[in-house]
């Protein structure tokens, strides 16, 4: 999207929210913090009830909003050792109205443990284990093995932190997962494993007196590759800056009920998350909208990556957007408009969708792709396919599509590759959509709803390296239409009279039909009259 210019003028705009909704949540209770290390407290509290629905509540530390969440606990970690702390919380809904704060409760973290505990990077070695009172049993442990990733969840008697590593032999060279929340309840993923694979894994707790213990040695396998197309992204991902929060919202993809299992929404301020697991998860459900409270406590630029997961543990490819704090008294911006301003953390420039482009010729930027090009961009649809350097693309507004670039075609070293389609109905709105590695390996894809409208779009594929510079950037315009409308590309039609009449024929034989049958009658009618 283009940058929006802010400059002195006397003219402004008043937007005013109208809704019948004006009671806010009841407010919560806080029930416990209790400290649980040197550096850690936890918290709780009661349900808070709305007559409309919830939206959450806003964790307040010594006054400051520490965070926001659906859930009615939170680990409040990185604390100073025998330092006390106060909470509160407030709960919302999704018209906005806030509740009253919540009773305070304060603690006082414990002391440092002797010997203390090292703050550099935790040693991975495996540890051996301590016969000291102060340690941990592993009570449960659950292992679910996917196509490319495996979830562990497990239980611990007595609280404890975790580094659990994996390999493909006992050395565990894979990699590992570092965790420094005390607590007895624990889940983690691991992604980015190869199919049909056996794996080794330990799985290692540390206590908050420092102890170490080994839960766990033991192995697991992926299972076998089914070649499924990843579901198709959420559509019309919108966001919108409301002060130090942001409001979000899209459509979810036409997938039947017992498909679809939840929309994961993971933010991050330091670039667009790749995987379900990489950044804060802030949403996890089913609804077509969320209110991130005080997303920009910390950070003034946000970026959210939308993860459809179906039942079947298949994960889309990702809907992105990016959204900027708006300085005071500059008003709303457009809430999808990405931000190229090139600051710390970008990870991507957004292109210019100020206009489509009613030329067929490819707009590209190439810059070190070397022998990259158009034709390497394939656009998808049934048994539809094109190429950026197509001389048309047209495909149905009422279909899915997909966007898919062979592995083979790009360098190693990249980082992301975002694909962004602008609303044929309005040029200045866009959707932006990350493209990823299919299920056997061999290309980057994306699968994108249908927005249902007719008419003229710019599609842009851009590609970034690990220094999140873009170094290949290129747009196609794409047409819209009913899909009887159209036809394939191969089908020629030369400027001869003939040919144009059998083309006219062929598209409205229905009318000739017509046509041929109100003659038949008037001759036979005349016919009749003359004899």
């Amino acid at each position: 999207m283009p940058l929006v210019s802010l400059a002195a003028t006397s003219d402004f705009s008043v937007r005013t929210l109208v809704s019948s909704d004006f009671t806010p949540p009841t407010t919560p209770s806080l029930l416990s913090v209790v400290p649980v290390s040197h550096d850690q407290i936890d918290v709780a509290w009661s349900v808070s009830t709305d007559d409309g629905l919830l939206g959450g509540y806003v964790l307040l530390r010594d006054g400051v909003p520490l965070a926001t969440t659906t859930l009615t606990n939170f680990n409040d970690t990185g604390l100073t050792a025998s330092t006390t702390y106060s909470y509160s919380v407030y709960a919302f809904d999704n018209i906005f109205n806030l509740s009253t704060t919540s009773n305070a409760l304060a603690t006082t973290t414990l002391e440092l443990p002797v010997p203390p505990v090292a703050t550099t990077t935790p040693d991975i070695t495996t540890p051996k284990t301590s016969s000291g009172s102060q340690t941990l049993v592993l009570n449960d442990l659950k292992i679910t093995p996917t196509v490319d990733s495996a979830k562990f969840v497990w239980q611990t008697l007595g609280v404890g932190r975790y580094i659990l590593r994996w390999g493909k032999s006992t050395s565990y060279s894979d990699g590992y997962i570092s965790n420094d929340t005390y607590k007895t309840e624990h889940t983690t993923t691991i992604t980015g494993l190869n199919s049909d694979t056996t794996y080794y894994f330990e799985l290692v707790g540390y206590t908050p007196f420092g102890t170490a213990v080994t839960l766990q040695q033991g192995t697991f396998q992926t299972l076998p590759a089914t070649l499924k197309s990843a579901p198709p992204n959420v559509s019309r991902l919108w966001a919108e800056a409301q002060d130090d929060s942001v409001l979000l919202s899209w459509q979810l993809p036409a997938l039947n009920v017992d498909e679809i299992a939840s929309v994961r929404i993971v933010r991050s301020h330091l670039g667009f998350p790749t995987d379900i697991n990489d950044g804060a998860v802030v949403f996890e459900g089913l609804r077509s909208s969320f209110f991130d409270a005080h997303a920009f406590a910390e950070y003034d630029r946000q970026f959210y990556t939308l993860f459809v997961q179906t039942k079947d543990g298949q994960v889309s490819s990702g809907a992105v957007v990016v959204a900027t704090r708006q300085p005071r008294g500059a008003g709303t911006a457009p809430g999808g408009q990405q931000d190229n301003s090139g600051g710390t953390g970008a990870t991507t420039t957004a292109p210019d969708n100020t206009s489509t482009s009613s030329s067929n010729q490819d707009n590209e930027t190439q810059l070190t792709l070397g022998n990259f090009s158009p034709l390497n961009i394939v656009v998808k649809q049934g048994e539809q396919e094109f190429n950026f350097a197509s001389q048309k693309i047209a495909l149905s507004y009422q279909q899915y599509f997909v966007i898919s670039i062979q592995k083979s075609a790009l360098p190693d070293h990249l980082k992301s590759i975002v694909v962004t389609l602008t609303d044929p109905e309005d040029q200045m709105r866009s959707y932006s959509f990350l493209l990823k590695l299919n299920a056997d390996q061999t290309a980057y894809e994306a699968t994108i709803a249908p927005l249902n409208v007719l008419g003229a779009s710019k599609l842009q594929v851009e590609i970034f390296d690990f220094g999140s510079l873009v170094v290949g950037s290129y747009s196609r315009q794409i047409d819209f239409v009913v899909a009887d409308k159209f036809s394939p590309e191969t089908e020629v039609v030369f400027p001869d009279q003939l040919v144009g009449w059998a083309l006219m024929f062929k598209q409205f034989w229905y009318w000739w039909l017509l046509l041929l049958l109100l003659l038949f009658l008037i001759i036979r009618h005349y016919t009749r009259s003359n004899s």
